[in-house]
């Protein structure tokens, strides 16, 4: 084997196993946040949320308000803004007025932000973005939501961001 070969095998197993990257090797992989929802109408959990699946997450019906949605990312991150995807074709089911916590514990909650009107996109791609009123550290992440845009049956969202 002549050492050009020999080089390009030494680099592709070093990207491979990610060896020589001693700065990342010590970083904790992120596992996907995991969310709970404080009702769900049968199967339509919010599990697939930050996946944006249709047909996203349904709350009892009629909602109870406030409903929540809990996000425990399993390890603290910094938090700017969180977005928000209407189910497709209901728009008038979308969360309106909400407000944000933070939490490291579970146990304290500090409100970091929220909306009065969060029923119109305001992202080019329909997203819903509501920034905090400053970036924070939280491990969880609560939205507190205390109407939706008008339909008295459903409060549903297909998609959930953080950023």
């Amino acid at each position: 084997m002549d050492i050009n070969r020999l080089l390009v095998s030494a680099f592709v197993l070093v990207a491979a196993t990610g060896c020589g990257k001693s700065d990342d090797a010590t970083k904790p992989v992120a596992s996907h946040p995991i969310l709970t929802a404080s009702s769900k109408t049968g199967d339509y959990g919010p599990q697939g949320l930050f996946d944006t699946v249709q047909p996203g997450w349904h709350s009892v019906q009629p909602p109870k308000y406030p409903e929540s949605l809990t996000v425990d990312f399993q390890a603290p991150r910094e938090v700017k803004f969180i977005g928000f995807l209407q189910q497709d074709g209901q728009p008038a089911r979308a969360p309106k007025a909400l407000r944000i916590e933070s939490s490291s514990d579970r146990k304290t909650w500090i409100a970091v932000g929220g909306s009065e009107n969060a029923c119109a996109p305001n992202k080019p791609d329909g997203w819903v973005n509501v920034d905090l009123a400053k970036p924070v550290t939280a491990q969880h992440l609560r939205i507190v939501i205390f109407s939706n845009c008008g339909d008295a049956q459903l409060l549903t969202l297909r998609g959930l961001r953080v950023g």
